[in-house]
């Protein structure tokens, strides 16, 4: 099972529902000098790939240079967050999520490793995390099977960055106060609308220049799941 990375505000969004969509950068392939967004009626289609005379053939073929997106639709992914071990006796070990705020308590015979290489596992786990300035283990890296939190993705589209809709920035987790004012969840900022929210937004998490670069994005629309 594939993993999915959040910034803690948005992993917590997503715990809530309040969270259900999120952008990844569409990466281009090698040899490639751009991306052709194909849609049929408005509606997104496919993500093609040009070469430097924009053709759309992947080389060597004459097929289309189709770019499949990481996560797929109906596909169910683990969400990464930080952790820790703090238990360990003879049947089982405990996994502390910092996000969740929980600890999952795990039977040892159950993790996917050798005696030798669960022993191993552990050491470097219980290096980490002391040498770590939150305590905790790089959410990078977490397996699945200390995950407490999983998603369904059930929409998938690529757009512009700023072709970002009002709608898509709610559903990316921008909310409104009684006031009418915008918040992104990440700084106590007031915006006058959910793009200009989700534009400070993404450019804190991605980069500065993120927003004005206004790359490709894979949208991802998904539901919280079991």
């Amino acid at each position: 099972m594939k993993g999915i990375l959040f910034t803690e505000p948005n992993h917590k969004a997503t715990l809530k529902r309040r969270k259900v969509q999120t952008r990844r950068e569409a990466i281009l392939p090698e040899g490639a000098f751009g991306f052709q967004i194909v849609r049929k009626n408005g509606v997104f289609q496919y993500l093609l790939a040009y070469d430097e005379n924009e053709r759309c053939e992947k080389p060597g073929t004459q097929q289309e240079w189709i770019i499949k997106p990481k996560y797929n639709v109906g596909e169910k992914v683990f969400l990464k967050e930080p952790y820790l071990i703090n238990h360990v006796d003879g049947n089982r070990i405990g996994i502390k999520l910092k996000y969740s705020g929980v600890t999952n308590y795990i039977n040892l015979s159950l993790l996917p490793y050798s005696d030798d290489e669960r022993s191993e596992w552990i050491i470097k786990r219980t290096l980490e995390q002391g040498k770590s300035k939150s305590g905790y283990c790089n959410k990078m890296f977490m397996p699945e099977w200390c995950a407490n939190s999983y998603i369904e993705i059930t929409g998938v589209k690529a757009e512009l960055l700023q072709d970002i809709s009002h709608d898509d920035c709610i559903k990316e987790g921008m909310y409104c106060d009684n006031y009418l004012y915008w918040y992104n969840g990440h700084d106590r900022q007031k915006y006058s609308s959910p793009i200009k929210a989700y534009a400070t937004l993404i450019s804190r998490i991605n980069n500065h220049d993120v927003w004005n670069v206004n790359p490709v994005m894979w949208a991802y629309d998904y539901k919280r799941s079991k």
